[in-house]
């Protein structure tokens, strides 16, 4: 397995970026290299590094830009190795750079645009095999229904079939009052916790309305990413009976087990 690879099998694994530098006997610098060019070819994304940073190292970073505000790699270095003696200086610095917003809400912008176009596509294949052809009477409520014809005739430039304007809101309200099909084909922990999962779609819904809205002044941060990525490990989305085109979806990458 070549060294880069072997880099990623550990981060799958949920080791931090010290740990992983440890076992694999390199530095946390060549460590990084590593994993870049991952990011490059595809493999992972920068979030994944982000993530992979122990909680100890965090919560050390933050005090320190806490009392010194905004500092340089050296300062950070210092700061961190004499004060934080068990916090490896290098990964603190790795945080430093990574757990910035431009760093991170382009990957928790992709996440929130796959998750909805894998709801739409799978509780759509779910009511089609319920239902046949009158799928769309029988399996979305009226009032959805409804709500979702009247934003149709008012875009300028109308979308196929009414369904493709619904929300993760209404996605949710789908779900819940059609329960009786979906925890049949949802992986076992949504099933068995309904309130959960539900829970976590109306989270998701005020996160995405966050991204979505930026001139309100109240951007998503660091810990609405780390909701999204814990609802996407909650789903076990790998374990949803299989839809072709929502197990593309999984397949691909981007709705895989998360740590």
């Amino acid at each position: 397995m070549a060294r880069k690879h072997e880099a990623v099998s550990w981060l799958g694994r949920g080791l931090s970026l010290a740990e992983i530098a440890e076992r694999m006997g390199v530095s946390i610098e060549q460590l990084m290299g590593y994993l870049f060019n991952q990011v490059g070819e595809g493999g992972i994304r920068r979030s994944d590094i982000l993530f992979a940073i122990g909680g100890e190292t965090r919560m050390a970073v933050q005090a320190v830009k806490q009392e010194h505000g905004e500092i340089d790699r050296w300062q950070i270095r210092r700061i961190v190795t004499s004060q934080y003696p068990g916090v490896n200086a290098h990964e603190a610095w790795v945080y430093v750079t990574l757990s910035k917003p431009e760093v991170y809400l382009g990957d928790m912008y992709w996440y929130l645009y796959t998750l909805e176009k894998f709801f739409h596509v799978y509780i759509q294949s779910v009511l089609m095999k319920a239902h046949g052809g009158d799928w769309w009477r029988m399996g979305i409520p009226e009032n959805i229904r409804a709500e979702c014809a009247a934003t149709r005739e008012r875009d300028p430039e109308p979308a196929a079939e009414p369904y493709c304007y619904t929300t993760l809101i209404q996605i949710k309200e789908i779900m819940d009052r059609r329960w009786n099909l979906f925890s049949k084909v949802v992986a076992k922990r949504p099933a068995s916790n309904k309130a959960e999962f539900l829970s976590g779609l109306t989270r998701l819904n005020q996160i995405r309305n966050r991204v979505m809205h930026a001139s309100k002044g109240n951007p998503p941060d660091e810990n609405d990413f780390r909701v999204i990525r814990e609802f996407i490990a909650f789903a076990d989305f790998g374990n949803w009976t299989s839809d072709p085109a929502a197990k593309m979806l999984v397949e691909s990458g981007d709705l895989g087990p998360v740590q």
